[in-house]
């Protein structure tokens, strides 16, 4: 995980939240070997295109240089701000989702626009 910090125009330093690829092996509902981007973030710093830009840079790193085929993330269908994102970095819907039940979506180099083009 890394974490994201303020911006220069701050003379802060805090964390304000993290996002990063996850292994989620200790999560029975998915297959082994799934990876999945998650992040948070502190609601005073939403709206800001942070999120969008730490997880366009994840899955460019996780399918350019860790080779991965897939990354998921999943959010429970009334968080309407991290299904935004997730849409936004080109990520589709795997399964239908109900208000109490995670919200799949699934990105591959093709989705997400992280595909060579030579």
């Amino acid at each position: 995980m890394a974490t994201v910090s303020l911006p220069p125009r701050s003379l802060k330093r805090e964390c304000i939240g993290f996002i990063g690829l996850l292994d989620t092996d200790h999560l029975p509902f998915l297959p082994a070997g799934t990876v999945e981007i998650g992040w948070r973030l502190a609601p005073e710093f939403w709206g800001h295109g942070y999120v969008t830009e730490a997880a366009e840079a994840w899955l460019a790193y996780g399918f350019e240089t860790l080779g991965l085929e897939e990354i998921v993330s999943f959010a429970v269908k009334d968080n309407s701000r991290s299904t935004a994102v997730m849409e936004r970095l080109g990520m589709v819907a795997d399964r239908p989702a109900i208000s109490t039940t995670p919200a799949f979506r699934t990105a591959t180099p093709r989705s997400s626009g992280m595909c060579s083009t030579g």
